[in-house]
């Protein structure tokens, strides 16, 4: 550690920008700054980036930074990034592909043929997880560029996530934490499933190697010393997913019983302590160190408000302001928020969004509600597969950029029944990521010890007089789903049949 060094630089490379906060050792936030990116969509159900988008941003934002403080009181770097999203690199890190990102769903095809062609039972040996067999995550994606991109597989050093690759941009350390890669590697042994890559027809040595989230992988190199602004030599510790980061910041993986919904794009709900069920991912406490954590991912969180206001042809900030005004406990419109299919618990990339209940006399602050609770309402049910039921004690911790709407925290509170806790520091995930940069700097002994970072702000307390209509509204969000995909059976209407003449 550098004399007087006493800050935390925590990157997070976001599906839309990196987000780059300095941290001082109490949590506060001492400066920030973001560099936007695109997202591109080539073609149906193909979601990707250019990797060399997130490093132009990293020199933004690190440059935007280091011009507010002095960049030698930074004792350490720690990163977080959107997983799965995946990019082929060469062995100077260039990227041989755009980067596959995680609302992506291309692999359709290939997550059939592994389901096809492997057993349960295998797989489980394989990657040391009950991983779902779906086209999101890293083995299906892996089959189609074998089948697709075979030439780019071939010229391939390593498959690397966002984080990673600024990861080995910063340092030339090719490297990532065991929960980032999972389905490269086997979660509890750390080494390559041979038998996996034999069955696909890809050399197991495209995987990272694995090193502890909060250990030292690397320290500025000249060159990106000179890019950035910051000192050769500053440690940068391996980190974590944006959602693991985001766990950490909430206090998660440091005590059992943490309740918590990390809002943003998506939500990642979940509660820590919890054992395995069907539909969820469940966290070994070796992962991190301290307890486990068992938690789902949804696909669209707030990507759905936002879809709203781009249908209806409103701003954001009308749509909010429409929904608080609207009466709460009236419209009775129920939404499924599975605008590009849905992950936890369903992993289903066929479902389907949808209103039900609307009417004429409804309005735009009725139907910006109704998207609210829909995104509340799959939290709920993450959760209650997490055993965190309505009406209990248990505070739900709130994090992320789904924060910013006090209409919207009162609704989780109301949908879920149970209080709801802001975190002050709504950035989660760069809070937990300086966390980890905290313990690889030798600043704090372990992330039990780092937990004093955390604050909260403010808490919201469920509305007793809406308990009844929450529930019955939850009941139909849960019944609908089994609906509509029953209707995928009912064959297509064909031309000319039923015409009268």
């Amino acid at each position: 550690m550098k004399p007087q060094a006493n800050l935390l630089l925590a990157l997070d490379i976001g599906t839309g920008s990196c987000k780059g906060v300095v941290y001082d050792l109490n949590g506060r936030v001492v400066c920030e700054a973001n560099a936007s990116y695109e997202v591109q969509r080539p073609a149906p159900q193909w979601v990707e980036q250019q990797p060399e988008d997130w490093w132009t941003a990293v020199i933004e934002v690190c440059h935007k930074l280091v011009d507010q403080v002095d960049s030698n009181a930074i004792a350490g770097v720690g990163l977080s990034g959107q997983v799965p999203t995946m990019v082929l690199v060469d062995e100077n890190t260039m990227p041989l592909t755009p980067a596959i990102t995680w609302q992506d769903r291309r692999a359709d095809a290939e997550a059939a043929w592994l389901r096809d062609h492997s057993t349960h039972q295998e797989r489980l040996v394989w990657f040391g997880l009950d991983l779902p067999v779906d086209a999101g995550w890293p083995p299906a994606r892996m089959l189609w560029w074998r089948r697709h991109q075979p030439d780019a597989l071939r010229r391939a050093h390593r498959v690397l996530m966002a984080k990673d690759f600024v990861l080995a941009r910063l340092t030339g350390t090719f490297a990532s934490d065991a929960w980032s890669i999972k389905g490269l590697i086997n979660l509890t042994s750390h080494q390559r499933p041979v038998d996996f890559y034999r069955r696909i027809d890809v050399p197991e040595r495209i995987a990272p190697d694995v090193l502890p989230p909060f250990e030292t992988a690397g320290r500025l190199t000249t060159l990106a010393a000179q890019a950035t602004g910051l000192p050769e030599g500053t440690p940068v510790v391996t980190g974590l997913s944006d959602a693991l980061c985001g766990m950490v910041g909430t206090g998660a993986f440091q005590q059992a019983g943490i309740a918590f919904d990390l809002t943003g794009t998506s939500d990642i709900v979940g509660c820590s302590g919890v054992e395995s069920v069907p539909g969820l991912l469940h966290i070994p406490s070796s992962v991190v160190g301290g307890v486990s954590v068992l938690y789902g991912p949804t696909q669209s969180g707030g990507d759905s408000l936002t879809w709203f206001a781009e249908w209806t042809a409103t701003e954001i900030d009308t749509v909010i302001v429409a929904a608080a005004q609207a009466v709460p406990g009236v419209s009775g419109i129920v939404f499924l928020p599975y605008l590009n299919g849905e992950r936890a618990p369903l992993w289903d990339t066929t479902a389907r969004a949808a209103f039900v209940g609307l009417m004429r006399t409804h309005t735009l602050g009725d139907g910006g509600r109704a998207v609210m609770e829909g995104v509340a309402m799959s939290a709920r049910h993450i959760l209650e597969l997490c055993g965190v039921t309505p009406g209990a004690s248990r505070t739900i911790r709130l994090a992320g950029g789904g924060t910013k709407s006090d209409v919207w925290n009162q609704i989780r509170a109301d949908v879920l029944q149970s209080p709801v806790e802001l975190i002050q520091q709504a950035n989660a995930t760069t809070l937990g990521a300086a966390m980890l940069a905290a313990v690889g700097a030798g600043l704090y002994a372990d992330l039990a010890h780092a937990a004093v970072m955390i604050d909260i702000q403010k808490r919201y307390a469920p509305t007793p007089d809406l308990a009844g209509y929450y529930q019955t509204l939850y009941d139909r969000f849960r019944a609908l789903y089994p609906l509509l995909k029953s209707l995928e059976s009912v064959p297509p209407h064909r031309s000319g049949e039923g015409k009268v003449s």
